[in-house]
């Protein structure tokens, strides 16, 4: 027979597997009838709560796990240096790891950081966070914090970027500006943060009570000659697009090769019919000024990362779960 664990007790009792640790624990503030619910639950499956084991483990150093899916992102290196200078000011070191976000690998990773005797665990998701990860990270008993560019609606413990409102903000900007017919390029179809990004974009339009056909949408494949071509045809086709929001850097590098191609300039001057405006969702260091004028959201991740250290610690402190965090990015001019 299976051993119980603390899942099945948190799903029998219809609670989060967070709410029946601070149970055993005594911690938090736990309803009575909540309590009473998760100790009827521990009866009736027969599980044991390892006291030693629960010992050993809050017998914590001030090491603190932090945990990427990826490290080559941009997403995720910003985040590691601005990471561990927080956690280095808190009095924290740190042990950097790297796994896939799958049930196995996840597991082996926060078994090590266990055997470390870890004070808590930073998870850094480039990807989608979602409820499964969620769960696994829970029944882990560690302290834990995620910073995520996606994912985890109405989950605790996890600080994501609000790229809806991103979208809003930068065509807010443009439209301000003059900027009434503009074209969105750059993400996949099956990509969420540009799919988020694309309905602020709508948003802005509607309003302000713009038809939606001055609002554009291209997305992108790995043809790299198909998306050139694709927005060389709207380009033709539509004069009056006098500026291009890029969903990455190396969207905004082709649309502006594809500008200076059909004969126009880059500039912020919507008078100027023979010019037309970039701008774009991250900062795009590898194009001089000289070359474009570039406007850009820049992504919150030092504030994420600062929000994410200090809930850590008071996770750490009170064993109780944090808030959902959504931070939204600076527009850039």
């Amino acid at each position: 027979m299976a051993k119980v664990s603390i899942v099945d007790v948190a799903k029998a009792a219809g609670v989060s597997v967070s709410t029946v640790s601070l149970v055993l624990r005594k911690k938090g503030h736990i309803s009575p009838a909540t309590i009473e619910r998760v100790q009827h639950s521990i009866g009736e499956l027969g599980y044991i709560y390892n006291q030693s084991a629960a010992n050993l483990r809050s017998q914590k150093s001030n090491l603190v796990g932090l945990l990427f899916d990826q490290l080559e992102s941009d997403f995720s290196i910003k985040i590691l240096k601005s990471l561990i200078q927080s956690l280095e000011k808190k009095g924290f070191t740190v042990m950097v790891k790297t796994a896939l976000f799958q049930a196995d690998s996840l597991g082996l990773a926060l078994n090590e950081f266990k055997v470390q005797h870890v004070a808590g665990v930073l998870l850094v998701a480039a990807g989608q966070f979602d409820e499964a990860m969620a769960q696994q990270l829970a029944s882990a008993d560690l302290p834990y914090q995620v910073i995520a560019s996606q994912g985890g609606e109405g989950m605790s413990d996890i600080i994501v970027c609000d790229h809806y409102s991103d979208g809003l903000t930068l065509t807010r900007f443009l439209l301000d500006m003059g900027h009434v017919t503009t074209l969105l390029f750059g993400g996949e179809p099956g990509d969420t943060v540009f799919n988020e990004r694309a309905a602020g974009y709508r948003a802005a339009y509607r309003e302000r009570g713009i038809p939606e056909r001055k609002a554009h949408i291209i997305t992108s494949d790995t043809d790299l000659v198909g998306q050139r071509q694709r927005l060389e045809s709207v380009l033709r086709s539509d004069n009056g697009i006098s500026a291009l929001i890029c969903h990455t850097p190396a969207a905004a590098m082709l649309a502006a090769q594809c500008i200076l191609k059909l004969g126009y300039g880059i500039g912020k001057d919507f008078i100027l019919a023979q010019q037309k405006y970039v701008a774009c969702f991250q900062e795009v260091d590898r194009l001089s000024s000289s070359v474009m004028d570039l406007s850009y959201v820049l992504l919150p991740l030092e504030a994420m990362t600062h929000q994410a250290v200090r809930q850590l610690i008071k996770r750490i402190e009170t064993g109780s779960p944090q808030p959902h965090g959504t931070f939204a990015g600076d527009l850039i001019c």
